[in-house]
């Protein structure tokens, strides 16, 4: 669970969410997909990508969570990405399943 509050997002935060959280796990730049690409190029460097039937699960921002989906299809072309909902309906969680070739 990277951190995935946009610069814009974290000023709207909720006093509770900014006193009872640092700010460091929180804040991921100016798009909230900082960490995550980070995340994604450690994986590529490392070559782990072949290993078989491996997943990305990312807790996210229902705010970037489309451009999430699109990086990974982009950078890790995933056999399958799928987006679960939180409680209360919103974007939470993107799945990459990746293809083992």
């Amino acid at each position: 669970n990277p951190p995935y509050i946009t610069l814009a997002g974290y000023a709207k935060l909720p006093s509770e969410v900014k006193d009872f959280e640092p700010e460091n796990a929180l804040l991921s730049g100016e798009s909230g997909t900082e960490f995550y690409k980070k995340i994604i190029n450690a994986v590529i460097s490392q070559n782990l990508l072949s290993k078989k039937n491996a997943r990305f699960i990312f807790e996210t921002d229902p705010i970037v969570c489309s451009e999430l989906v699109k990086i990974l299809q982009e950078e890790l072309k995933p056999g399958r990405v799928t987006i679960e909902k939180d409680y209360n309906g919103l974007d939470r969680v993107v799945i990459a399943e990746l293809s083992s070739e």
